[in-house]
């Protein structure tokens, strides 16, 4: 969804010879991270919602949800309006180390290990929501 592009960026040297105007594109400045995550997770409950309810059929199945860690709080009420199960989702990256973007699943995964709630056998669905707007959905047994 490149119209909602513009909602978590870190602007390059030259970023405005290649996209459109916006006012949200380089207001932190070059090089600084900017994110508008009430927009964000606006769109991912448009979105992600529908999409993880498509792939999965029982969404009280899986053991735990990985979910992109931009926020936690807003990730859960997000899930919370999807109809997904919050007590599932794994919202512990983002209180301990921020937002690890691309990184937030792996990490997720490793705390999720060593705290005992992922092991061999567990079923679980990433659904993150990333800047884009890119979302997915992947259901699998670990």
């Amino acid at each position: 969804m490149p119209r909602l592009a513009d909602l978590c960026t870190i602007p390059l040297s030259g970023w405005d010879n290649f996209v459109e105007p916006s006012h949200r594109l380089g207001r932190n400045g070059l090089h600084n991270f900017v994110s508008y995550g009430k927009e964000l997770f606006d769109a991912a409950r448009e979105y992600l919602g529908p999409l993880v309810k498509e792939l999965v059929q029982d969404l009280d199945d899986p053991d735990i949800y990985f979910p992109h860690a931009a926020s936690d709080n807003a990730y859960l009420a997000a899930s919370k309006a999807c109809a997904l199960p919050t007590e599932k989702m794994f919202a512990e990256v983002f209180p301990k180390y921020g937002n690890l973007v691309s990184a937030s699943i792996p990490v997720a995964m490793d705390m999720a290990l060593k705290s005992g709630r992922l092991q061999r056998g567990s079923k679980v669905v990433f659904c993150p929501a990333s800047a884009g707007m890119v979302y997915g959905a992947v259901q699998f047994v670990y």
